[in-house]
């Protein structure tokens, strides 16, 4: 049985987004959406990554 992914990381985010590393980490640390921190990693759920890119919210 294949398992759905359910975190990014900052590297898809950045992807998707089509933002640089800086920006793309600047989202993270200002709690933009929520992450978890596990060690020096950054995860990003994917649900509350897209509830949030779907919102429509300005930065």
């Amino acid at each position: 049985m294949e398992q759905k992914k359910k975190v990014y990381i900052v590297e898809e985010v950045r992807e998707i987004l089509g933002i640089g590393k800086n920006k793309a980490y600047e989202l993270c640390n200002n709690q933009i959406f929520p992450v978890l921190r596990i060690g020096s990693r950054i995860l990003i759920p994917i649900r509350t990554f897209e509830d949030w890119l779907y919102s429509g919210a300005v930065l």
